[in-house]
């Protein structure tokens, strides 16, 4: 007996891929695309606002004009007892994101003006 290997001539047997898990990869490749392409299209469009004579309408309008810097706009959908009480320039300070800055540590709020 000898102990050299004989080619036969033919190719080895290739592994075949399971059409399961092909399907699986594909649709999850198929979401993955549909998400990144859907994620941009939702962010441009500007939420629906309920209407203005509704109390969720008055409070998404105040937030939208505060969020913008327009505070008499905002003081505009007080009542108007809080509107003879609070000045727009009061209630930009009370908004102003950097009077709420906690700094010298986690309990100090800084002097007001």
């Amino acid at each position: 007996m000898s102990n050299v290997q004989q080619d036969t001539g033919a190719a080895p047997a290739r592994r075949r891929i399971d059409p399961t898990l092909a399907a699986i990869v594909i649709g999850a490749v198929i979401l993955i695309g549909a998400g990144l392409v859907a994620i941009p299209l939702a962010a441009r469009r500007p939420p629906a606002l309920a209407p203005e004579t509704t109390p969720a309408g008055v409070v998404q309008r105040f937030y939208q004009a505060a969020y913008a810097g327009d505070y008499v706009a905002a003081q505009g959908y007080l009542d108007a007892k809080a509107r003879a009480e609070l000045s727009a320039a009061d209630l930009q300070q009370q908004l102003d994101p950097d009077a709420w800055k906690i700094t010298g540590g986690p309990f100090y709020l800084p002097p007001k003006p």
